[in-house]
Formats: C-alpha cells, sequence, structure tokens
C-alpha cells in the first residue's frame, strides 16, 4: 500500500471519530481549529498524490497566521 494513500484514508476517518467527542466538549473553537487543521492536512495529502508543488511548512504556517489580524 502507498503511503499517500494510508495517510488519506486514516484522514477520513479521524473526523468520524473524533466528532462526537469535540461536540460533547462543546467548544466551538475546538471544533474549528480541528477542522482547519485536518483541512490543512487533507489538502497536503492529496497535493501530493497528485504531484502538486508543495509549499514548505513555514509558508503555510505563516499564510494561516496572517489571516487572524493582529
Amino acid at each position: 500500500m502507498n503511503w499517500s494513500l494510508f495517510l488519506f484514508i486514516s484522514l477520513i476517518l479521524v473526523p468520524v471519530f473524533e466528532t462526537p467527542q469535540l461536540i460533547k466538549s462543546r467548544s466551538p473553537r475546538d471544533l474549528l481549529v480541528f477542522y482547519g487543521m485536518w483541512a490543512v492536512a487533507l489538502a497536503s495529502t492529496i497535493g501530493i498524490m497528485a504531484g502538486l508543488p508543495q509549499w514548505r511548512v513555514l509558508d503555510w504556517a505563516r499564510s494561516f497566521i496572517q489571516l487572524f489580524p493582529g
């Protein structure tokens, strides 16, 4: 099995198991951060599988931080 495919399948299953626990905690902020980071990880995995050029870690972290007014 390909490493990217294994990671993709794992990432698809994570919200299924984690969402009920996050809903029980009643913290919309935690849920938002979880899904934001999950979406970045999933998009990166899909990009790797498609052979697209990837951002360096500090590039996407800086882009994410710039979304919030400082």
